[in-house]
């Protein structure tokens, strides 16, 4: 489950209607954007950053494990030349 927040807030997002209507009387910054389009980039605005924040820390997780288990084989590998070496120094020459 990567994600379990809803999916983008559809009330202020994907709307059908204005829910907003007093912006009609006073007017609207952009004049050329629809109320519908404007509800529906405010929506994606304030869902966006909050999904990537969850996407940046599912990154670092993984990330942490993966560099947890390079270290886990680089030790046994270690541990295991060690060993071969110490084995082959008891052996006598001949």
């Amino acid at each position: 489950m990567l994600d379990p927040r809803p999916k983008p807030p559809a009330r202020a997002g994907f709307g059908t209607r204005d829910l907003y209507s007093f912006y009609d009387l006073c007017g609207r910054i952009y004049p050329g954007m629809g109320a519908l389009y404007d509800q529906t980039v405010g929506g994606l605005i304030i869902w966006i950053p909050t999904a990537m924040m969850s996407v940046l820390a599912l990154v670092l997780v993984l990330n942490a494990l993966r560099r947890s288990e390079e270290r886990t084989v680089n030790d046994e590998f270690n541990d295991k030349n060690t060993a071969q070496a110490s084995v082959q120094a008891r052996q006598p020459t001949g």
